[in-house]
């Protein structure tokens, strides 16, 4: 009596030796959720890494840009002085929206206070 579903995880993880690179980093991902029910964490990357990563992304949109302007094209609407308002105005819009949620569960403050555990409201705060 052969249990297939076993049969079927043991040949998986025979042939799942073979796997290099990405495929080898997935199959581990994949047998980590399986045992665990949860992401494997992903690994850092060195602050110094990602601000030389951004910077070369700058450079490249900068010189497109540039580039784009030189031919005479019309450039996007996503220039950085857009894109930077876009961001703050998200930003803002993301903290009202958050300001908001806090304000919307429990008793506002100006309602009582608390002692030990208790919400004491005051007498002319009810309606």
């Amino acid at each position: 009596e052969i249990d297939m579903d076993e049969a079927i995880r043991e040949v998986h993880a025979l042939g799942s030796t073979g796997f290099a690179g990405k495929q080898a980093r997935k199959h581990k991902e994949a047998q980590y959720k399986a045992l665990t029910g949860r992401d494997m964490k992903r690994q850092k990357v060195p602050l110094p890494i990602v601000r030389g990563i951004k910077k070369k992304r700058a450079e490249r949109e900068a010189r497109a840009e540039a580039e784009q302007k030189d031919a005479g094209g019309v450039t996007s609407t996503n220039s950085k002085k857009n894109r930077d308002r876009k961001k703050a105005k998200a930003y803002s819009q993301e903290r009202r929206k958050s300001d908001s949620m806090r304000m919307a569960y429990g008793p506002s403050p100006d309602v009582g206070f608390m002692k030990g555990g208790v919400l004491r409201v005051k007498r002319d705060g009810r309606k």
